[in-house]
């Protein structure tokens, strides 16, 4: 109303630019002018420099729109709506939008499926017209009774707007998913996820082998010690820990030869680990420095490599037996029989055995 004619232009164009300012911010301007001071490139000039202008008449009201801005608009927004379908489309990870039902005490009973990518029918084997607005007890029957609790889970999510990621196995579809899920609206959510059935398998599988491979050395009835390539204790058996006079827990992670100094044990084990060709030795002295009080012990023992695909020494196996009880009898039935041959000879009567 305060603008005056000759000023009109300059004022036109300095909303030119307010608004292009503006529109660069989370900000809404209303401008107000008086219909009976405007002449008709007055009103043009309005409805050129604003998103939208309200023209009262008489007692209605008429929203008139920049067309070329409205254009504009639409293009950015078709642009956007395809650039949006082409990364819905090409995702790797399955991708669906659902609205949650609740019974009349609040609890989550069902949800909805809207929308689903091609991730998703690849991942989960649904097709997504045989789906899409239908309920998930209708295309799952069963799935409210799955220990997964997966109705439960999202309702969680799409009332309280908290995002969550977790591993479930879904009964329904005998598969295993890593779940991205979280609410862009009251009551609705949006999971994506990816297939980890086979990363499952390969865990479940090496678990498996672990729980063998440490009955096999438990059972094996000698001492068995695996060994990094540095010489690192990887893991023993409870005959190992026990011969060597330490738990399993003191030695894992412990190098050899610093908890057993023995330069020419050590200088075997760098033959074997550089060669990868075994060695095996019978009554094998051996003295403990930390427990002097063994003595010299005696040791079957044989060392062997552990080898990659592509034939590269990982670790080595040692596999131990004490021998020094019977050697010690041996000693001691030697140290018989000689002491038999001197006292036999020194008889001088005539004597034979038959």
């Amino acid at each position: 109303l305060w603008v005056e004619r000759a000023l009109w232009k300059s004022f036109v164009d300095y909303e030119e630019v307010i608004n292009s300012v503006i529109g660069a911010h989370r900000m809404i301007a209303l401008c107000t002018y008086c219909l009976t001071s405007c002449s008709g490139t007055d009103v043009v000039d309005v409805v050129r420099n604003h998103v939208g202008t309200l023209i009262k008449q008489v007692d209605k009201w008429y929203l008139v729109e920049d067309a070329a801005r409205r254009k504009a608009v639409n293009s950015a927004l078709k642009l956007s709506e395809q650039k949006y379908s082409a990364l819905f489309e090409n995702m790797q990870d399955g991708f669906a939008y659902h609205k949650v039902l609740f019974d009349e005490a609040g609890r989550p009973v069902d949800y909805v499926f809207l929308e689903v990518n091609d991730a998703f029918e690849r991942l989960t084997g649904l097709k997504r017209e045989n789906i899409r607005g239908k309920r998930v007890t209708q295309v799952l029957p069963g799935i409210e009774k799955d220990p997964a609790n997966w109705i439960s889970v999202y309702g969680r999510v799409a009332l309280t707007g908290e995002p969550v990621k977790f591993e479930n196995y879904s009964e329904a579809l005998h598969r295993w998913y890593f779940v991205s899920a979280y609410s862009p609206e009251n009551g609705y959510f949006v999971a994506t996820f990816e297939d980890v059935t086979e990363r499952k398998k390969s865990e479940e599988a090496l678990v498996n082998e672990k729980s063998m491979l440490s009955g096999i050395m438990e059972n094996a009835g000698v001492m068995l010690a695996y060994f990094d390539s540095q010489f690192n204790f990887v893991a023993v058996n409870s005959e190992y820990a026990k011969g060597s006079g330490h738990t399993v827990e003191d030695l894992i992670g412990k190098n050899h030869f610093v908890l057993f100094p023995n330069e020419e044990n050590q200088a075997i084990f760098e033959k074997v680990r550089d060669t990868g060709e075994s060695l095996s030795f019978f009554d094998k002295p051996f003295e403990f420095a930390d427990q002097p009080k063994r003595g010299v012990t005696y040791w079957n023992w044989k060392l062997a490599t552990l080898k990659d695909e592509s034939g590269h020494v990982q670790g080595l196996i040692l596999s131990l037996f004490e021998t020094t009880q019977r050697k010690k009898a041996e000693e001691k039935i030697l140290l018989a029989n000689k002491e038999w041959e001197l006292t036999f000879d020194s008889i001088p009567d005539l004597v034979a055995i038959l």
